[in-house]
């Protein structure tokens, strides 16, 4: 049997936290819209989000540069290295 091999699908906690935080900063307009009430609490809500989002670690098997060990990602006209 072949080994499988890891997909990455994004589903690691720092992806999740700034698909979050960017989800509800397209949002943002149509809450400061409908509920101005609330306006301090939203924009402090999606402060907070994008702070946690920059402050949860990155993970996974290949964080947190996921393509610099790759050598088949290379730009098309560039240099052959010897590795």
């Amino acid at each position: 049997m072949t080994a499988k091999k890891y997909i990455d699908k994004g589903t690691d906690p720092k992806s999740i936290a700034i698909n979050i935080a960017t989800m509800v900063l397209f949002i943002l307009p149509f809450l400061l819209y409908f509920d101005p009430e609330w306006t301090t609490r939203y924009l402090y809500l999606t402060f907070g989000l994008f702070i946690l989002a920059y402050i949860v670690p990155p993970m996974g098997w290949r964080r947190p540069h996921p393509y610099s060990d790759d050598p088949t990602n290379r730009p098309m006209f560039a240099p052959k290295r010897d590795e």
